[in-house]
């Protein structure tokens, strides 16, 4: 017996455009293209939570990272608590 294989939501969805490209009735269609704006929505959503993600944690990790002397540099050594704080942010970011 064959696998059943779960498809995408993509790929219902253009096997549903193409089989229903004529007779929709209109109530529907603008339900269903509600539904793909939202789609379209979210995924822009999740994408600039991404790259908000990303930021913070390049701005966290920067003074960490830089060099010794630098203006926004941190050293471990005489300053702890804010190298601590940083290094538990970016830990709970990335998790």
């Amino acid at each position: 017996m064959a696998e059943y294989q779960r498809a995408s939501m993509r790929t219902l969805l253009r096997a549903f455009q193409k089989i229903s490209s004529d007779g929709l009735p209109s109530g529907f269609a603008a339900d269903f293209d509600m539904l793909k704006h939202k789609d379209l929505d979210l995924s822009v959503r999740l994408g600039a939570l991404l790259g908000f993600n990303a930021l913070l944690l390049a701005s966290a990790i920067q003074p960490i990272s830089a060099s010794p002397g630098s203006p926004l540099s941190l050293d471990a050594l005489t300053q702890p608590w804010p190298v601590l704080v940083i290094t538990l942010g970016v830990l709970l970011l990335s998790v």
